[in-house]
């Protein structure tokens, strides 16, 4: 059975306005609140899939730890936090390798470049496979 959604923010807690109406115009269900999972990191996001399996949504930020952080590090002051994106490009993975369905999805990043990659990469990973599956018909 899946659990309603998986909420992917360092810092935006679901709970607390305004997030919770945005998590609940997602769904017609008033309860939606008590099914809804937060991870706050790449690694948190795996694992909690792996044990729980995948959800019926999941909703992405893209910057994932402190920005100023990932600016250093990317700068060559070491490696860089994964990001909501590092969390998408596992999700189709894990989606290819096991035939699961990629959940619906949603992406509430405040980062316009970022959001708009996400958005990018999940869409064409819907759109690829449905140009396969028609092809096969």
């Amino acid at each position: 059975m899946k659990y309603y959604m998986l909420w992917l923010d360092d810092l935006r807690n679901p709970f607390k306005a305004p997030w919770t109406s945005n998590i609940k115009s997602l769904s017609e269900d008033m309860e939606v609140l008590d099914d809804v999972m937060w991870v706050r990191s790449y690694d948190e996001f795996v694992a909690h899939i792996e044990i729980f399996g995948l959800p019926a949504l999941i909703s992405f930020d893209h910057d994932l730890g402190d920005v100023k952080e990932q600016i250093s590090l990317k700068q060559g002051n070491g490696h860089t936090e994964k990001t909501g994106m590092d969390c998408a490009k596992y999700l189709i993975d894990r989606c290819l390798d096991t035939g699961e369905i990629l959940p619906e999805f949603s992406v509430h990043s405040q980062n316009p470049v970022g959001k708009a990659n996400l958005e990018a990469l999940l869409h064409n990973y819907c759109r690829t496979l449905k140009r396969i599956k028609d092809y096969g018909k």
